[in-house]
């Protein structure tokens, strides 16, 4: 089988290469692992840092969105490498790539079509505006999808071909993580969810998403979802 590891990059230039560098050159189950970086209009050097250790750097030349880049780059795995499974993750530094073993063998044993990586099943050390934020936005989740998760906006997820060719996206932002609750639930995909450890520096804090972009991503959604009528 063949993985891609996708990251959405905006202004990372301080952190991408250390990223880059940590993660996997070998899983169970995995013959080809690819990496993929898609810088989303960055104003640093971080297009220049992918290109040198990432395995495929693509470039939007503005900034279209979290969504957007991870669009952008899971096309590209899936259309222009056929890769198997394709896992998305940050590239502040806050997801740890020890975990990504756990997030693909449920996919590699062909159980799961997506899994997402919990960060609320184990909290220990997060936020408490995190975690208020977090349930806030798992509300709005279940509003929109009739799914109720422990986690529905992180990023750290994987994904099986199947449920790459299903899953429709219209949005940009961060409310595509929202969105994709949404295809699970249309398309009758089988996820689960795992737990996973976050590394919290003061990097990935400073980067951090404020309440109002759950309240954005609601009035997103709502808007999402008039175009549909």
């Amino acid at each position: 089988m063949k993985l891609a590891i996708v990251l959405p990059a905006y202004n990372e230039e301080k952190i991408l290469r250390s990223v880059l560098e940590s993660l996997p050159k070998k899983l169970t189950g995995i013959k080809k692992i690819y990496t993929i970086v898609t810088d989303d209009g960055s104003k640093d050097k971080t297009y220049a840092v992918a290109k040198k250790y990432a395995t495929v750097a693509l470039r939007h030349k503005i900034n279209l969105g979290a969504g957007s880049a991870t669009i952008t780059g899971i096309r590209y795995a899936t259309r222009k490498l056929n890769t198997d499974i394709v896992i998305t993750m940050d590239s502040d530094g806050q997801h740890d790539p020890k975990n990504i073993s756990a997030l693909i063998k449920p996919i590699v044993n062909k159980k799961y079509d997506v899994v997402i990586g919990s960060r609320m099943l184990d909290s220990k050390g997060m936020p408490p505006i995190k975690i208020f934020t977090n349930k806030f936005a798992n509300f709005i989740t279940f509003i929109f999808s009739g799914i109720w998760a422990s986690d529905t906006q992180t990023g750290f997820r994987a994904y099986s071909r199947k449920a790459l060719r299903k899953i429709k996206l219209r949005t940009t932002g961060y409310e595509y993580c929202t969105e994709v609750f949404a295809e699970l639930k249309r398309n009758n995909l089988k996820f689960i969810e795992v737990p996973v450890k976050v590394i919290y520096s003061d990097y990935s804090k400073a980067k951090g998403q404020p309440i109002a972009n759950s309240i954005n991503v609601l009035i997103k959604l709502i808007n999402r979802n008039l175009t549909k009528l």
